[in-house]
């Protein structure tokens, strides 16, 4: 019966253990959500938690990148027939845009890393553009049933990175045994708020 007992309790536990590595969730658009202990020991490699307690200081989070266009000029056109309505005639690169870093909050108790990290925005809104191709002009019809006749000036696109494409998911890199290890992270997004 003991013998019994034992084996259901290292059950449970290889059961808590398991269930408790996949606790990302992070939305990467704006890098705000919550990272678990046991999916970064796990994504970097940790050997256990007394290597995990040394190293997690070292820790940081990035977030987003990916497929991305920079405008270069976004020329917007009145809509005759469709007063409320404008049409644009876009000068964009293709390019992709390097993920950035997370701020990152360590939950601790007396100086030991508890159960992960909240994770409190990006620190800066878009990564750094790498162009991939030429810049293409692309032109945002006005609504069927009318017609597009005065150039307004540029809008507020000007010079941004606009991400078109999937955005990458959540990386995690840290030191381990002296090295620099990044990882990516399994992650549950969150939605992004509704503003």
């Amino acid at each position: 019966m003991k013998r019994i007992t034992r084996i259901v309790a290292l059950a449970a536990i290889a059961l808590f253990t398991t269930a408790a590595v996949a606790n990302a969730t992070v939305n990467v658009t704006n890098g705000v959500g919550f990272v678990g202990k046991g999916d970064v020991q796990t994504a970097l490699g940790f050997k256990n938690d007394a290597a995990m307690q040394t190293g997690y200081t070292t820790v940081k989070f990035y977030a987003g990148g990916g497929a991305a266009s920079r405008v270069i000029a976004d020329y917007k056109m009145s809509c005759y027939g469709a007063p409320d309505a404008f049409g644009h005639r876009i000068i964009s690169q293709p390019g992709t845009v390097s993920a950035v870093e997370v701020k990152a909050q360590p939950n601790t108790h007396n100086g030991r890393l508890t159960d992960g990290w909240n994770l409190t925005g990006k620190t800066v809104e878009a990564g750094t553009f790498t162009p991939t191709g030429n810049a293409t002009l692309r032109t945002v019809p006005c609504p069927e049933g009318s017609v597009s006749f005065m150039n307004i000036g540029q809008g507020d696109l000007f010079g941004k990175v606009v991400l078109d494409g999937d955005q990458a998911g959540l990386t995690v890199s840290g030191t381990v045994n002296g090295k620099t290890v990044t990882a990516n992270l399994p992650n549950t997004p969150v939605p992004a708020p509704v503003v």
